[in-house]
């Protein structure tokens, strides 16, 4: 076994050497002198041989010095340079230095050789782990790449059941509501226009039950659209009422107060915005056990306000929040007590917000409640009189055709017929219109290739198309608009929703 070799040690070695050999030769001259007995001539002699001396000991003794201090500069520089490289992610080259013949050379090259080593097998074990978190990331992101496109195929299955449920029941309503206010409008006994009046009622109620079930899907997804028609405020408000008298168990007051500025008529969703009141005022009716319950409404242009006021059960405000989220009630035990799922408010919320309103809630228990909802409307005048326009209506359905048609012509409108798109188109190509009512599921071309036609030729490139659908889904309804059509009106459409629609892109008679 080879021993080490310090550079210390030799440095001490050399120094001590030449001290002892230096004191040797000084003993020597002095003895020799002494034994000679010097006369003043020797002693100078035996000066100089004396400075000579220790001259060529300071020489040498420098020139050993430079050597090794070139040596240990050289190292040093090396070492600098290495560390360095490992400064900069770079590999040093200490490894190849370790046959250096000082062992404290090769105990510090050792140690950086050592962090050397164990930096490149972290590197290689971070490489590693690099490519093994990019393959989990790879397939991870095919998982949910699959995830989504399932996602999608669902949405769309769910959309085109949505679709269907609501054309195919929208369609047949429409055609017995409007069989039934033509039968309304004919000579006829007074116990058949009962029944005729019973079957619009139970007929409605039914669509409003349809509305009601797909209201949870659609908002979820946010795919609802607005059909806006035109209402009046107080019947609209005393419909609500009425429904609450019939249903008045705890003997409550229930009445309502309009302020003096309140429109005749506005134009918006009635069907959602029966939904939100009528929700409210109901829950009012449940959760009071005494007292009153009274709606006051008011306007400030353009938006329509409805307080809703109870003597209930009241809300804690730690609590108030809580009522809107779906399936929650502010007490398990009021689901036994006063039935329900919990998501009336919840639904109620999501209308309100898809109707650009606000609802807010101030509420003490024990001193019931007031339930706010704000609702931004459209202001309806009545014309002075009604000139004669044009309507292009086209619709394969021939029941419905014929209801349209006698709805329009008996505040007298001139109606023309197409029974499906290419016929439309002809006409347009033929006669300016004023208005064109489009249906969209129609044979030989449907209502959107229609529209795209008319718009890209003829005389009718900026006449008002709207469209007439039993399609309540959002995703119609943009598509409706990219081809060019100006609105959209849901089926079962009645004779006021054709009037007003007509009025807002004719006559002016709609202030926004």
């Amino acid at each position: 076994m080879d021993k080490k070799k310090y550079l210390i040690g030799k440095l001490r070695f050399v120094y001590l050497a030449f001290e002892l050999l230096t004191l040797i030769l000084c003993y020597l001259l002095i003895y020799i002198n002494i034994k000679s007995k010097m006369s003043n001539g020797d002693l100078v002699v035996f000066s100089l041989r004396l400075g000579i001396i220790l001259c060529v000991k300071f020489i040498i003794s420098i020139v050993f010095a430079n050597f090794y201090i070139n040596k240990v500069k050289n190292f040093l520089g090396n070492l600098v340079k290495d560390i360095q490289k490992l400064a900069f992610n770079g590999i040093g080259t200490l490894k190849g230095r370790e046959y250096y013949n000082f062992a404290e050379f090769s105990d510090i090259i050792k140690a950086f050789s050592f962090i050397l080593r164990k930096k490149e097998d972290l590197e290689n074990e971070l490489v590693l782990m690099v490519d093994d978190m990019e393959n989990r990331v790879v397939e991870k992101t095919k998982d949910l790449s699959n995830s989504i496109e399932e996602a999608k195929s669902v949405a769309k299955s769910k959309d085109a059941m949505l679709a269907y449920v609501s054309h195919e029941i929208r369609s047949p309503m429409s055609s017995i509501i409007g069989m039934c206010e033509l039968l309304i409008n004919e000579s006829i006994p007074v116990t058949a226009e009962n029944y005729a009046k019973n079957i619009i009622k139970e007929s409605e109620s039914l669509i409003k039950i349809t509305n009601n079930l797909l209201s949870q899907a659609k908002s979820d997804s946010e795919r609802v659209i607005l059909d806006k028609t035109s209402i009046n405020v107080e019947e609209f408000v005393k419909r609500v009422i009425t429904l609450g008298i019939n249903n008045n168990r705890h003997n409550l007051n229930i009445d309502y107060i309009l302020e003096t500025d309140i429109p005749d008529k506005i134009y918006t969703d009635e069907v959602k915005l029966y939904q939100i009141v009528s929700n409210i005022f109901f829950n009012a009716l449940k959760f009071t056990l005494s007292g009153s319950v009274t709606i006051y409404v008011s306007y400030t242009k353009p938006v329509l306000e409805f307080n809703i006021v109870d003597t209930g059960i009241g809300i804690p405000i730690d609590r108030i929040d809580y009522i809107f989220e779906k399936y929650k009630q502010l007490d398990s035990n009021l689901t036994i007590e006063y039935r329900g799922a919990g998501l009336g408010l919840y639904i109620t919320k999501n209308l309100v917000e898809l109707m650009n309103g606000s609802i807010n809630v101030l509420s003490e228990p024990g001193n019931g409640s007031c339930f706010s909802v704000t609702i931004p409307v459209d202001e309806i005048y009545s014309a002075d009189k009604q000139e004669e326009i044009k309507i292009l209506v086209v619709e394969d359905y021939s029941t419905n055709r014929m209801i349209v048609k006698r709805h329009l012509e008996s505040v007298g409108y001139h109606v023309t017929e197409a029974v499906n798109g290419q016929e439309a188109v002809d006409m347009a190509n033929r006669e300016k219109y004023d208005i064109i009512l489009m249906d969209i599921q129609m044979p030989v071309l449907n209502g959107y290739d229609s529209t795209l036609k008319i718009r890209a030729e003829g005389l009718n490139r900026g006449t008002p198309i709207i469209a007439m659908t039993a399609n309540g889904i959002q995703v119609v309804g943009e598509r409706c608009m990219s081809v060019g059509m100006n609105d959209i009106l849901l089926k079962p459409i009645k004779k006021s929703s054709f009037i007003e629609c007509i009025q807002k892109y004719l006559k002016g008679d709609i202030c926004v």
